[in-house]
């Protein structure tokens, strides 16, 4: 095999591995009035809100290239000896545009200037993929109540989610990337964040996005699919990059708060016909966003240089939920069955009648105190006693008690994001987001023991640094080093619980792995407990690098990704056993 075939496949498969990117590239010719390429023209982009330039000379045939631009307003200024210095103003390059602008310039002294408003027609022939880009101005006009930003999976054509996402919040980790895109199966996109790996794996093979920015952090949102480019290799089908607002030369912020009770809200059909109150609900999402130039008196002045962006966003929120469930009887807890038509038998009485084994029923089913387990008497003591007279005389026991809860969820979370300008050809950022989610399960009862009550806890936190050096005007290098953590944390709200408080024995109490009030479950009655106990941490650790550079009408590009991807899963359904009883002999 020839040298030239080896350097080609070893360039090959390099490329297959290039790092996803966020930011956009802007390419053109330069030419004179007969359409001939003016070569050695000089090419500045500027950055309307940052002021920082950036120059790239045009080659032999005229073409000038600026890859790596972070999205956002721009004017360009083409400078070239005997023509006349055209200005063009109104571009706007939103997340990974790969946007084609040429232009002409007319005959005449440098010193003379045209100036051209116009918008760029979003032309770019240079990709492959189809994609769609939703802007800041659409993000802050969508009723989004949950303010989740993957929320817009929605507006995107071809993309179907596997859930109700009308409520969908940023902590709602669990389930966020559950959507096909374009008939790909479920749950296989890649999701990054300013371009780095923003998922985890929690175990059972099960992928998330760790961190959900706030709408209020955002600036654009692009989710790509069909022939990806090669750096997108992760992907099953859909990749989508999320970017976050960086600061400018002028400060700017907002606060805000979005709150909504129940004080206008109708009482439902069958709890006003039971008597009961309208079910508590409050919803109140609150923060607040600042950003600008790094400024510190007499020490530093960042203008054009260093920027910060900072959000911070909390909610507190309560759902209220209506309960109508069976607890047992006054007499039940004593032992008295003769409510109940079925037959109760004693365990103990147990004799062989043609070779089958029969017991003896208690008479009229009631249980003597004498041979009642004082662990099932401790635990009698967690059920509420009933609340509801409205109850058919033949079953008490059935739909005695009501009670409205509410279902409380507590989140908070917040970015940092820092821009520097080392020199002309030397930029970087710093992203460091933290957060943690806090909320029960609904239940059917207050108590320690109520079933179903799961307490969720679901923190997270990211580091990105990234690095963009120009080599030469037509070379770029660009590396990037991330870590992500997300967790998923079910416990259940009895965790902790004594044991030793119900009667348990020391060597049984040794053996549970998370002490939790245990699973009962009764026929015809409302369990205790129930509530399983899970760890699922998820870490990601990336570093992407790439190398591009352009080579008379070829734009080469190599590179590659190094992503460490650990989950750990624990689970423990029943962590202090499970106690069943039924109607059978």
């Amino acid at each position: 095999m020839s040298h030239g075939r080896i350097f080609s496949l070893v360039f090959l498969a390099a490329l297959i591995g290039a790092a996803q990117e966020f930011r956009a590239t802007l390419q053109g010719n330069v030419v004179d009035p007969s359409q001939a390429g003016i070569p050695g023209a000089t090419v500045i982009l500027r950055n309307v809100d940052t002021g920082i330039e950036r120059t790239a000379p045009t080659d032999e045939t005229g073409h000038y290239i600026f890859q790596y631009v972070v999205p956002g307003r721009y004017n360009l200024t083409v400078q070239a000896p005997g023509f006349k210095t055209t200005v063009r103003s109104g571009i706007v390059l939103s997340l990974n545009d790969n946007i084609r602008l040429d232009l002409e310039l007319p005959l005449g002294e440098t010193s003379e200037t045209i100036s051209v408003v116009a918008e760029v027609a979003v032309v770019q022939p240079q990709t492959s993929s189809l994609g769609s880009v939703v802007n800041r101005q659409i993000i802050e006009t969508l009723p989004l109540k949950g303010h989740s930003s993957l929320f817009m999976f929605n507006l995107v054509t071809g993309v179907v989610n596997n859930r109700y996402w009308e409520d969908a919040r940023p902590s709602d980790t669990g389930t966020n990337v559950l959507f096909t895109a374009n008939g790909s199966p479920v749950a296989t996109g890649d999701v990054a964040v300013d371009g780095a790996a923003n998922m985890v794996n929690v175990g059972r093979g099960l992928n998330l996005s760790a961190w959900v920015p706030s709408t209020e952090s955002v600036a654009e949102f692009k989710l790509q699919m069909g022939t990806l480019p090669a750096e997108y290799g992760r992907s099953g089908g859909a990749f989508t990059n999320i970017v976050i607002k960086s600061g400018t030369n002028e400060l700017h912020g907002s606060l805000y708060e979005y709150f909504r009770n129940s004080a206008l809200d109708a009482n439902q059909f069958f709890p006003r016909g039971r008597g009961q109150k309208l079910t508590p609900y409050g919803i109140n999402v609150f923060g607040f966003s600042f950003g600008g130039p790094v400024y510190l008196p007499k020490l530093y002045d960042g203008r054009n240089r260093t920027f910060f962006f900072l959000n911070y966003e909390g909610a507190r929120e309560g759902n209220g939920q209506s309960t109508t469930t069976n607890v047992p009887t006054p007499k039940m807890r004593r032992g008295d069955f003769s409510e109940v038509a079925a037959r109760i038998y004693d365990p103990f009485s147990v004799r062989l009648v043609d070779g089958a084994p029969v017991r003896q029923p208690y008479p009229n089913n009631i249980i003597p105190e004498s041979l009642q387990d004082p662990v099932a008497r401790n635990m009698m003591k967690y059920w509420p006693e009933p609340n509801n007279p409205n109850v058919n005389p033949a079953t008490p026991w059935v739909q005695n008690f009501v009670q409205g809860s509410k279902w409380p969820h507590t989140r908070d979370g917040g970015v940092l994001k820092i821009d520097h300008q080392l020199t002309a050809k030397h930029q970087t950022y710093l992203r460091f987001n933290k957060g943690d989610a806090f909320f029960n399960f609904n239940y059917d009862f207050d108590g320690i023991a109520t079933p179903g009550r799961n307490v969720v806890n679901r923190p997270n936190s990211g580091l990105t640094l990234s690095d963009t050096y120009l080599v030469s005007p037509r070379t770029v290098l660009d590396t990037r080093v991330a870590y992500t953590f997300g967790k998923e944390q079910q416990r259940p709200y009895s965790y902790g619980f004594d044991l030793a408080s119900l009667g348990y024995s020391p060597s049984f109490i040794q053996m549970v792995q998370a002490a939790a009030f245990p699973t009962v479950r009764i026929t015809g009655i409302q369990g205790l407990a129930g509530s399983g106990y899970r760890e699922q941490p998820g870490y990601t650790y990336s570093l992407q690098s790439s190398l591009s550079t352009q080579r008379d009408r070829h734009l080469w590009k190599t590179g590659g990704e190094i992503r460490l991807v650990r989950g750990n899963f624990f689970n423990n359904s029943n962590p202090s056993g499970t106690f069943s009883f039924g109607v059978a002999q």
